[in-house]
């Protein structure tokens, strides 16, 4: 046996970013379980949206530095801040580079690190 070796749940960025995958969690978090079995989907729940926190990071600068719109100040124009931090006005010198970009980021794995 390997030893040192992560267990868990290898899954795309653009899985993770799915509605279906929050959904879930907040299903299972809901669950009226025994003690252990929360434990275990309360750690399955953090890890994932730690996950989510690290991919959001990125996101924002892989893809929102470089293809948002800025305004005079060279700061990104957001659409709605206060819904969507994430949201932004495309550069439109930009917008064929940016499908790729979305496609390329998508594509990206990451390990949630605990074991299913």
């Amino acid at each position: 046996m390997e030893k040192n070796k992560a267990v868990g749940i290898e899954l795309k960025y653009s899985d993770l970013s799915n509605f279906h995958i929050d959904s879930t969690l907040a299903r299972m978090a809901e669950v009226v379980t025994d003690g252990h079995s929360a434990y275990k989907i309360k750690k399955m729940c953090r890890a994932v949206n730690d996950a989510k926190k690290k991919i959001a990071a990125e996101y924002d600068e892989e893809i929102v530095t470089k293809f948002a719109k800025k305004d005079e100040n060279g700061n990104v124009v957001r659409v709605q801040p206060e819904k969507d931090p994430l949201g932004f006005v495309p550069d439109d010198t930009q917008k064929d580079g940016l499908k790729d970009a979305f496609k390329t980021f998508g594509e990206k794995t990451i390990l949630i690190d605990r074991p299913p």
